[in-house]
């Protein structure tokens, strides 16, 4: 064997395992990036990397975007683009969503020529409140490449991300989507290619076949168990500058906005500051006019009208659409009021009430 061979042979079996791993990363896919499909469901797709593909790919289908976190993935869309005409809506939700990265996706629908006629969003206020700075870049540095956005998106280079995708892919998100496409059931559906909007089936399959059951399992609600509320953040402003930029973007192209604060289930309400609840609404109310669904009425207390503490179900959805664009016929009484400047005060004054009643019967 010459010397030459012998390099070569070498060569190639020290290349072995890096195409195997390649091979292998392509293939499980665990976020879906590469569409491989040889295991076609995936636990915790990319849906900031996947909805911009389906949307590049079908730029005329859609006229509005629904965003929010992963609270708003049951959401119909449709159920809010009957009341406007020839409105075709696409549910572009995913965990964690916050003004930043809705910007970020809008600004780029738009440079990529998309007509859209209308932005629904709809916030959260545990997470407006919250003491952190989470933008879309830390996001992404604390929780792992499924909080990447699209390279298009953010600018970045198209070969590094697949790249990050191959090699940075942690060993647990492998075996997860392994066991996920090896498993009885498929515990949430994404419809990525449809509206967009994800199916909490396993959480709708046991509550649909037994609800007294479900609802009796009172850890869905009270775990963790919340002692006291979250201390002021301060942090109100820095997390709606960027939605205060996507009003003046919405503006500028003609673009109907409407904008909604989440109904968070009574028991994560516990969670938040009365005072920074009410300055995340009055800073708000500054911005863009707004519903406010949140604290404490007859759908954020009744925890039939979600699946756990953070998440309600599709229903919900439907309730609010009639409340904001409909005629509000059957919405519970007290559960939405439109919020203005000129309404500030009295919004204020029946939170203050709301929060105060709560905490005396804690």
């Amino acid at each position: 064997m010459t010397y030459r061979n012998w390099s070569h042979r070498v060569l190639a079996f020290s290349l072995l395992p890096v195409l195997v791993l390649v091979g292998m990363r392509y293939l499980v896919d665990p976020y879906g990036v590469f569409g491989s499909g040889w295991l076609p469901y995936s636990s915790d797709p990319n849906l900031r990397f996947l909805k911009v593909e389906h949307i590049r790919e079908y730029p005329r289908r859609y006229t509005g975007l629904l965003f929010g976190s992963s609270r708003t993935a049951p959401f119909d869309p449709a159920v809010f683009a009957r009341y406007r005409s020839d409105s075709r809506i696409y549910n572009f939700a995913f965990n964690t969503g916050t003004p930043d990265d809705y910007l970020m996706i809008l600004r780029y629908c738009l440079d990529y020529g998309l007509r859209i006629k209308e932005v629904l969003i709809q916030l959260d206020p545990d997470v407006l409140t919250n003491s952190s700075r989470m933008d879309a870049r830390s996001k992404a540095e604390r929780y792992g490449l499924v909080y990447r956005h699209h390279p298009d998106v953010s600018g970045s280079s198209r070969l590094l991300f697949f790249l990050d995708n191959i090699f940075l892919v942690p060993h647990q998100a492998m075996l997860d989507k392994w066991r996920y496409n090896n498993s009885p059931g498929v515990p949430v559906s994404f419809d990525i290619s449809g509206d967009g909007r994800s199916h909490f089936l396993f959480s709708e399959r046991p509550l649909v076949a037994d609800p007294e059951a479900y609802y009796a399992n009172s850890d869905r609600f009270l775990k963790p168990r919340v002692t006291a509320r979250r201390k002021a953040s301060g942090f109100v402003s820095f997390h709606l500058a960027p939605l205060r930029e996507l009003v003046g973007l919405a503006r500028k192209n003609g673009i109907e906005l409407i904008l909604w604060i989440a109904p968070l289930n009574q028991h994560l309400m516990d969670e938040i500051d009365a005072a920074s609840y009410l300055a995340l609404i009055r800073e708000l109310s500054g911005i863009h006019p707004f519903w406010n669904f949140g604290a404490y009425n007859d759908v954020t207390q009744n925890n039939r009208n979600y699946y756990e503490r953070s998440h309600p179900r599709p229903f919900v959805g439907a309730i609010m659409a009639s409340r904001m664009l409909g005629d509000g016929r059957g919405t519970p009484e007290g559960f939405g009021r439109l919020v203005t400047p000129e309404r500030i005060e009295v919004e204020g004054e029946i939170l203050a009430t709301e929060f105060a009643r709560r905490d005396a019967r804690r």
